[in-house]
């Protein structure tokens, strides 16, 4: 299991033959994620849904096990806890790739001058520039 993986589920809803399955337990504060190659019809659909790119077919494998347990590939995840109501709600991995998203959208140039001409055109609107002149923010009023 790469470390690119954010627990996310994705692949667990792709997969056809239930061959990757996941798990939340909110009393560990854990989701387990789970592949058992013994289903594994390889039709690639856990790929192609991964945000994060952690899964990779390739045409090289073997399931020539001696072992049935050899066949399972299990990653335990925490969870973050809601700072409101204290339950279990998404993985820390997922919640650290979605804050650091969120944050090359809001510098990115494209988005600055699109929030400055949004400004120009909404009444209402003001567009301020924080003291570092890195990070604008939109006010809507009115």
């Amino acid at each position: 299991m790469p470390s690119q993986c954010i627990a996310c589920g994705a692949c667990a809803c792709a997969c056809p033959a239930n061959a990757l399955t996941i798990q939340t337990d909110d009393q560990q504060n854990s989701r387990t994620w789970q592949l058992y190659l013994g289903r594994c019809i390889y039709c690639g659909r856990c790929e192609e849904v991964c945000p994060t790119r952690a899964i990779q077919l390739t045409n090289n494998f073997e399931l020539t096990v001696t072992n049935k347990a050899d066949l399972y590939t299990r990653a335990t995840f925490h969870l973050q806890r809601c700072s409101r109501c204290e339950r279990p709600f998404a993985p820390q991995k997922t919640i650290a790739l979605a804050a650091e998203l969120l944050a090359q959208q809001q510098n990115a140039p494209q988005n600055r001058e699109m929030l400055w001409a949004a400004s120009e055109r909404l009444p209402g609107m003001q567009t301020t520039r924080d003291a570092d002149q890195r990070r604008y923010r939109c006010t809507a009023g009115g």
